[in-house]
């Protein structure tokens, strides 16, 4: 969720410094004696299920988008079909740094594992709360639950998930941003594509790093490096962090100008959340800086500069 009230967003309109390493989803923090628990925390911490013969990663995950999307903002023909691009970015980013992501993306609503809706500000899920975006998500406690890396480790899968997009709260701010020459016009789907990736990591099981300091993780001392993808239980050296950064997943996150990207936070948790083998790991060691993509349906994803 992006909990930021437009009047706040407005002094927020750079990521704020106060961002720290990754946190998981703060219904999952195990705390023991006022101390966070950091082996149970990330041994129970949602994730989705890599499991060849359960419901989850295998085979894909299921995108509906709901009917008429990106023209639901009522923006320009220009803006429609960035903000159109900067939707499927947002999935293309999340592949891109976790492979094992394969979204299947349909149009027009409909079941699926998630499913994506543009709504007013008047829908009950924006009532008395400011956000521009809403995510949830559902879990099974699984006893056989799969990790990207081959193993299994009891925990919680995520099996299905809802995101909401308060296009009215949207176009405030994105006109607004757009007054102030801070926003550009050829950016408007970047604009889309950072709250879109905020919210799916919600979705894959990361929260707002900056609203827990008490469970801000690192492995190293260095919270500015990210978290090796081949780091799994019980996750040596894994402690409470300082502060660093200015993670997609920090609320308070606007806008970043020309780009949008994974930082070293981000990245850190989707490393510790869904693991690689070690051989694979050499492939996989992308810098932060260039871990935003920008794909058109059918075309193969590219970094961006």
């Amino acid at each position: 969720m992006l909990r930021v009230p437009f009047l706040l967003s407005l002094l927020v309109l750079f990521p704020s410094t106060g961002a720290r390493a990754f946190t998981i989803d703060d219904v999952f923090q195990v705390f023991a004696g006022g101390i966070l628990d950091v082996e149970r925390t990330l041994a129970g911490a949602p994730r989705w299920d890599a499991n060849p013969n359960a419901q989850g990663l295998s085979g894909g995950v299921s995108v509906s988008v709901s009917p008429g999307f990106a023209a639901a903002f009522g923006r320009s023909a220009a803006d429609t079909q960035l903000l159109d691009d900067g939707l499927f970015d947002s999935f293309s980013a999340l592949e891109l740094a976790v492979p094992e992501f394969d979204f299947d993306i349909r149009l027009g609503g409909g079941a699926a594992e998630i499913e994506f809706f543009a709504v007013r500000g008047t829908d009950s899920v924006f009532q008395n709360n400011g956000f521009t975006g809403f995510a949830t998500f559902h879990t099974d406690f699984r006893a056989n639950r799969g990790l990207t890396d081959g193993t299994t480790l009891a925990g919680n899968a995520i099996t299905h998930g809802t995101i909401h997009i308060n296009i009215d709260q949207f176009n405030v701010i994105a006109d607004s941003l757009l007054v102030a020459g801070i926003l550009l016009a050829e950016d408007m789907g970047l604009h889309l594509q950072q709250l879109v990736m905020h919210e799916l990591g919600h979705l894959v099981g990361l929260e707002h790093p900056n609203e827990f300091p008490e469970a801000n993780l690192d492995n190293d001392g260095d919270p500015t490096t990210v978290i090796p993808a081949n780091l799994g239980p019980p996750w040596p050296g894994m402690a409470v962090s300082t502060p660093v950064g200015t993670a997609i997943m920090n609320s308070g996150l606007i806008l970043r100008t020309n780009r949008a990207f994974w930082t070293a936070d981000d990245l850190s948790g989707l490393n510790v959340l869904y693991p690689v083998p070690e051989p694979a790991l050499a492939g996989l060691l992308v810098t932060a800086g260039v871990l935003a993509v920008r794909r058109r349906r059918g075309a193969p994803a590219q970094p961006l500069g």
